[in-house]
């Protein structure tokens, strides 16, 4: 769960930005987060999004700590692999964040904090890009 805060407290963009979650975060694209419950905290200006629980970020995946362990079911970023295999690796991501992204605008939507602290690589091992 994270909460919106910082520039979201105008009322009208918590609006706006609720409006967009329930649009696109269905659970109806692979490269999508599900978003599972949007709320306001006990009628105070706190508001809740409860989205399905992500392994690691893109960030994690790509600069892992070997020394924390990850369920195996989560792929390595192999590091010091030959140039064709690093090549394969940062296609497949590209295509996975140029999907999500495409249908982000295909609803007529912009992404506002793409980076790779807010993506989740491959597919989905247990969820996936934002």
């Amino acid at each position: 769960m994270i909460a919106l805060e910082g520039w979201l407290t105008e009322p009208e963009t918590i609006e706006n930005e609720i409006r967009a979650i329930k649009k696109l975060c269905s659970g109806s694209h692979p490269n999508i987060v599900e978003v599972l419950r949007i709320g306001e905290l006990n009628k105070l200006s706190y508001y809740f999004i409860d989205m399905e629980l992500c392994d690691i970020s893109l960030y994690e995946y790509i600069y892992r700590d070997d020394s924390k362990p990850l369920p195996d079911a989560v792929p390595y970023f192999i590091k010091d692999a030959t140039s064709q295999v690093k090549e394969l690796q940062i296609w497949n991501i590209m295509t996975q964040i140029a999907n999500g992204v495409a249908f982000i605008h295909s609803h007529n939507e912009i992404h506002r904090d793409l980076k790779p602290q807010n993506s989740m690589p491959l597919s989905k091992f247990s969820c996936f890009t934002s």
